[in-house]
């Protein structure tokens, strides 16, 4: 899929800086979303340009809000649908660890091929609702050792695109950030009226 020429002014805007694989990787996905839309619903923005924009920028524009995680901090994109934003944000920042969360099993599928493909050794797929894993704490360990494993109160940062109303998707959220976690709703349009 073509780069396009306008794109790293576009980033630069937005403080983005990238290195020299970024760019063949997030072109690498984009083709691969486009191609697997045709099969599985994953995006209503079928035109490559318009998804550099939507998809790319849009995602790496949480870059910003993720620059003081420490190397290994973990991330989860809720609702991650087709890997947006997740996997331009693994891509870009392969310092940090992301879970991608979808119910879908088609969208799994396709997040699953996609990762392999791209081998993205920092990103892991998880299959099921922000509602259900929020409670998910982990496996008790021996007395006095702390829980393995779990989701509630595991991330470093908490992202969500486009997945439903604030005030829901805040619910859904917030029990997975640790104590003085991230946030990060990405919302359009209607954004001020739901706050």
């Amino acid at each position: 899929l073509p780069i396009p020429q306008d794109l790293a002014p576009k980033a630069a805007a937005l403080g983005v800086e990238f290195e020299p694989t970024d760019l063949p990787l997030l072109a690498r996905f984009l083709a691969a979303l486009l191609a697997a839309n045709e099969q599985v619903n994953l995006t209503a923005i079928t035109d490559p340009t318009t998804a550099w924009d939507r998809h790319i920028l849009d995602s790496l524009s949480l870059l910003g809000i993720l620059a003081d995680l420490p190397e290994g901090a973990r991330v989860i994109d809720v609702g991650t649908g087709g890997g947006l934003p997740g996997i331009p944000l693994a891509i870009c920042s392969p310092h940090l660890r992301f879970t991608l969360l979808e119910a879908t099993g088609k969208k799994i599928e396709f997040l699953r091929a996609v990762v392999d493909w791209l081998q993205l050794k920092n990103v892991t797929i998880v299959q099921g609702r922000a509602e259900t894993i929020a409670h998910d704490r982990g496996e008790r360990g021996p007395a006095g050792a702390a829980r393995s494993g779990g989701h509630r109160e595991q991330y470093d940062a908490v992202l969500a695109r486009a997945v439903g109303r604030t005030a829901m998707l805040a619910e859904l959220t917030v029990p997975l950030a640790k104590v003085g976690g991230t946030i990060a709703l990405i919302k359009g349009a209607k954004a001020q009226e739901e706050l």
